[in-house]
């Protein structure tokens, strides 16, 4: 199974650099076609929200619905998916209300 880094889902959410972005999409969709799951280690979700806030100044209801977005993608696995599942679900209602 192969590992995403942090660098691979900024690419993927800033999209930035076109090139670079490209590059994951198709990694992203030769994991879908070939039922392929990629890992994400635990410690790129901290890091991948701490990069969005302050490299990118992207607010934190919008960086809780891209990672919820892609928690939902089923060719994307994470230790404890679930638990950060749960509580994004509870962070994004509390934002919202």
């Amino acid at each position: 199974m192969k590992a995403l880094d942090t660098n691979n889902l900024v690419c993927f959410l800033v999209q930035d650099d076109v090139k670079q972005a490209n590059k994951v999409i198709q990694l992203f969709t030769k994991a879908e076609q070939n039922n392929e799951p990629l890992f994400i280690p635990l410690l790129v979700v901290p890091e991948l929200i701490w990069i969005l806030q302050s490299a990118y100044c992207v607010n934190r209801q919008a960086i809780l619905l891209a990672i919820s977005n892609l928690f939902q993608m089923q060719y994307l696995s994470l230790k404890a998916k679930e638990l950060y599942v749960t509580l994004l679900s509870l962070l994004i209602n509390l934002l919202m209300n």
